[in-house]
C-alpha cells in the first residue's frame, strides 16, 4: 500500500503529470507532423518514381525507334548502293551495246559501200556495153543507110 502524498508531493506529482501530458502532446504532434511529412514525401517519391518510369519507358521507346530508324537508314543505304551498282552495270552494258552498234554500223557501211561500188561497176559495164551495142547498131544503120543511098544514087544515075 502506498502512503498518502504530502501536499508538496501532490503538487509536484501534478506538475510532473502536467509536464508529461505536455511532452506527450508535443511529441504526438511531432509524430503527426512527421507522418504527414512522410506521407507527403512518399506521395512525391511515388510521383517522381512514376515520372522516372515514364521517362524510362519513353527512353526505351525512343531507343527502339532510333534503332529501327538506324536499321531503316542502313537498309536505305544498302538499297541505294545496290541501285547505284545496278545503274553502273546498266551504264556499262549500254556503253558495250553502243560500241557494238558503232562497230556494226561501221561494218555495214563498209559492206554497203563495197556493195554499192560493185553495183556501180556493174552499171558502168552494163552502160558501156549498152552504149557500145547502141553505137554498133547506129553504125550498122548508118552503113545500111549509106549503102542504100549509094544504091539509090547509082540507080538514079
Amino acid at each position: 500500500m502506498q502512503r498518502p502524498l504530502s501536499v508538496e508531493e501532490g503538487v509536484a506529482r501534478s506538475e510532473v503529470d502536467r509536464l508529461l501530458d505536455e511532452a506527450d502532446n508535443y511529441y504526438q504532434g511531432k509524430i503527426k507532423e512527421l507522418q504527414a511529412a512522410l506521407t507527403t514525401e512518399t506521395a512525391r517519391g511515388d510521383r517522381e518514381a512514376q515520372s522516372l518510369k515514364a521517362l524510362e519507358d519513353e527512353n526505351a521507346a525512343l531507343t527502339s525507334q532510333l534503332r529501327d530508324t538506324g536499321m531503316r537508314q542502313e537498309q536505305y543505304k544498302r538499297d541505294a548502293e545496290e541501285r547505284q551498282r545496278a545503274l553502273v552495270a546498266k551504264e556499262t552494258e549500254l556503253m558495250r551495246v553502243r560500241e557494238a552498234a558503232a562497230r556494226e554500223k561501221q561494218q555495214l557501211e563498209v559492206t554497203y559501200n563495197s556493195h554499192m561500188m560493185r553495183e556501180i561497176e556493174k552499171c558502168k559495164i552494163h552502160y558501156k556495153q549498152t552504149l557500145s551495142q547502141e553505137r554498133d547498131a547506129l553504125l550498122a544503120q548508118i552503113k545500111e543507110g549509106t549503102r542504100a543511098r549509094s544504091v539509090l544514087e547509082r540507080d538514079l544515075k
